[in-house]
């Protein structure tokens, strides 16, 4: 995939003007990434517990069969987020996190936006993915992108954006 640069189309007059580039993550990336993934769960949580996130531990690993977008803003890892298949023609989308400094800038938007475009492109007929139930932000924003809430369990809610034609 080409890096693409675009500019949030949704931010405050300062921010728009601040390009932002997505990328498929460089192993030089993937340092940056995950400390920017436990930096926002440590923000959401107030701690981090390594024993929770397995995967993050084994960062990048863990996510090998997948793929994985970092938003670059001024030359830095600004938000990432990682498309992970399953089977039957599904996906699901995990470790979605945008840096504090760059929230509601439309880095999320441009993040998911541009994950969605390559399951689409990979043949993906569905995607979900599971958010903590109360985090309302984090909801809000899935469910205005057109995702549909299915459930919620055991503290998160689950989603699903369909691809069919």
């Amino acid at each position: 995939m080409t890096p693409i640069s675009m500019t949030p189309s949704t931010t405050t007059p300062a921010a728009s003007a601040l390009a932002v580039t997505i990328a498929l993550m460089r192993a030089d990336q993937c340092a940056a990434v995950r400390q920017l993934i436990v930096d926002g769960l440590t923000e959401r949580w107030g701690t981090y517990d390594a024993s929770l996130n397995p995967d993050i531990e084994s960062f990048p690993s863990a996510y090998a069969d997948s793929t994985t977008l970092v938003a670059l803003r001024l030359g830095q890892v600004a938000g990432t987020g990682t498309l992970k298949p399953s089977r039957n023609g599904r996906a699901e989308i995990v470790r979605m996190s945008v840096a504090r400094n760059s929230r509601r800038t439309g880095i999320g938007s441009l993040i998911l936006s541009q994950l969605i475009n390559i399951a689409r492109e990979r043949g993906i007929c569905e995607i979900t993915l599971e958010t903590s139930s109360s985090w309302a932000s984090a909801i809000e924003f899935y469910l205005g992108y057109g995702f549909r809430k299915t459930h919620e369990s055991g503290g998160d809610t689950y989603f699903v954006y369909s691809l069919k034609p």
